[in-house]
C-alpha cells in the first residue's frame, strides 16, 4: 500500500481581504519551504458528569485552535517578504520592494495544505483567518539563512475538492526561485563597529515576535487575535580578538546604538535589510567550551521603541 509523503503535500496562501474569510475565485500563491506544522489543536472537556459505572461519560468538543510554524529557506520571495510586513502590523501587503515599519494592521491569510492518498485523490485541509504571528532568522558559517514563520488563529476545515475557481501560482522565475541567501554574504552592525571587525560572529539569529493573543469569545466560532506587544531581538555568538571589544559590548555607556542585520543576495538584486534605530544589549555570557576549542561569548540584543525613531525597519 503506498502512502502519502511530504514530497507530495503542497501548502497555498493567499491573503484575505476580510479576517476568516476566503477570497472567492481565490488565487493561491504555492510556497517553497522545507517543513511545516501548521494543525489544529482541537478542545475538549472532560465530563463531571456522575455515574454509578466511576467512569467518564463522554469528552466534549469544545472549540478549536490553529498554531505552527513553516521552515524554509530565507530567499528572496514575495509571499515571505508579505508575512514579514503582517508581522510588523504594516499595511504594505502584499511587500514587494520598498520599506516596512511597525503599524497596528492586522493582516490574515487562507492557507491550504493538500495531501494526496494511496487512492490518486486529494485532501484539502484549510485555516482561514491565519495570522503570521513571528519569525526568527537563523545563520551558521558556511550555511544557507533559514527562517521560520509562526503562525496563530483561523479556523480548521476539511474538503475534498479545491475552492470553486480556485487558482494557483508556482513561484515566479525571475523572483521566488531565487537561491537562499548565504550566511557568509550577510552584514551585521551594532553601533560604530561592522561585526566582523574585532568582532568574529560564529552564529545569529534575528527574532521577530509580535506577541499576538487570540480571545475566544462566545457565540464566535472563530477567535479574535489581537495585535500584542513588537518585539525584536537578536543574539550573536562572537569570538573577541581583543579585551576592548568585550568592553565595548559591557560598558552601558557604549552597549546600545543604531544596528543592521542584513540578508545579501548573491544576484543582483533581492536584499533584505533590517535596520533598528536603537538596540542594545541584554546579556553577554562568556563560555570556555573545553580544551582546544575558542572561548566565546552569547550577546543577546533588543531593539528599542523611541520617539524620534523605528524599532525596526525592513527594506527589500
Amino acid at each position: 500500500m503506498a502512502y502519502a509523503t511530504s514530497d507530495e503535500v503542497r501548502i497555498a496562501v493567499v491573503e484575505e481581504a476580510a479576517a476568516g474569510t476566503t477570497p472567492a475565485t481565490p488565487v493561491f500563491d504555492i510556497l517553497r519551504l522545507n517543513s511545516e506544522s501548521i494543525t489544529a489543536n482541537f478542545n475538549t472537556v472532560d465530563s463531571q458528569e456522575l455515574t454509578t459505572a466511576r467512569g467518564q461519560v463522554d469528552a466534549i468538543p469544545a472549540g478549536q485552535s490553529v498554531s505552527g510554524s513553516i521552515e524554509a529557506y530565507a530567499c528572496p520571495n514575495d509571499v515571505y517578504q508579505s508575512f514579514l510586513a503582517a508581522i510588523l502590523g504594516s499595511s504594505t501587503t502584499p511587500f514587494t520592494t520598498g520599506s516596512v515599519t511597525p503599524g497596528s494592521t492586522l493582516t490574515s491569510y487562507t492557507l491550504e495544505k493538500t495531501i494526496p492518498d494511496s487512492s490518486g485523490s486529494s485532501h484539502y485541509w484549510r485555516v482561514a483567518g491565519l495570522v503570521p504571528n513571528s519569525v526568527t532568522i537563523n545563520a551558521s558559517p558556511n550555511e544557507p539563512v533559514t527562517w521560520s514563520f509562526g503562525f496563530m488563529g483561523g479556523e480548521f476545515s476539511r474538503a475534498t475538492s479545491i475552492v470553486g475557481g480556485a487558482t494557483y501560482d508556482p513561484p515566479t522565475p525571475a523572483v521566488n526561485t531565487a537561491t537562499p541567501y548565504l550566511a557568509d554574504d550577510m552584514a551585521i552592525t551594532f553601533g560604530a563597529a561592522a561585526l566582523g571587525g574585532p568582532f568574529k560572529v560564529t552564529a545569529a539569529s534575528l527574532t521577530i515576535d509580535s506577541q499576538n493573543r487570540e480571545i475566544e469569545c462566545v457565540a464566535q466560532t472563530l477567535g479574535y487575535v489581537a495585535l500584542g506587544k513588537l518585539r525584536v531581538s537578536m543574539e550573536l555568538t562572537v569570538l573577541f580578538e581583543n579585551l576592548e571589544a568585550y568592553d565595548y559590548l559591557t560598558n552601558p555607556s557604549t552597549a546600545r546604538g543604531t544596528g543592521s542585520f542584513d540578508l545579501n543576495h548573491a544576484g543582483s538584486a533581492g536584499d533584505i535589510e533590517f535596520d533598528f534605530d536603537s538596540i542594545m544589549v541584554e546579556n553577554v555570557e562568556n563560555q570556555t567550551p573545553g580544551a582546544s576549542q575558542e572561548v566565546v561569548a552569547t550577546m543577546s540584543l533588543v531593539a528599542l521603541t523611541k520617539p524620534a525613531g523605528n524599532q525596526v525597519t525592513i527594506t527589500v
